[in-house]
């Protein structure tokens, strides 16, 4: 078995899923102790999310590492609505992206960021 048919895309849900989240984004922009991401950027936390169906986020999951399931990239999408002069806008934005180091390099983030598009278009 190759190490891409091992991983499985599916979205982030669960507790134990939102720690790894938010661990991911840690590693991935490279943010030391105590800081977090999250704390930047917000709009992506799960404590924080906007009601539900608003927010998306996915995840690429392998499958068999030593100790189980493990989330090894994500991506996040979120619905929002600007006010423009002409009226309300609708917008999706597309953030959070980041792939483990060990995984990089394989198209994950590619692949996450599709679906992404297509969940927000859809």
């Amino acid at each position: 078995m190759t190490p891409e048919s091992s991983i499985v895309l599916d979205e982030i849900k669960g507790p134990q899923a939102q720690r790894e989240f938010s661990a991911l984004e840690d590693e991935g922009f490279s943010v030391a102790p105590p800081g977090r991401y999250l704390d930047d950027f917000p709009i992506w936390d799960p404590e924080h999310s906007p009601s539900v169906g608003t927010v998306f986020r996915l995840g690429a999951f392998d499958r068999f590492p030593k100790g189980g399931g493990k989330l090894v990239a994500a991506a996040g999408v979120r619905l929002a609505e600007l006010h423009a002069p002409h009226g309300p806008l609708p917008v999706a934005l597309i953030g959070a992206v980041a792939t483990a180091p060990d995984y990089r390099g394989r198209g994950l983030a590619t692949q996450l960021v599709s679906l992404a598009v297509k969940w927000a278009t859809e």
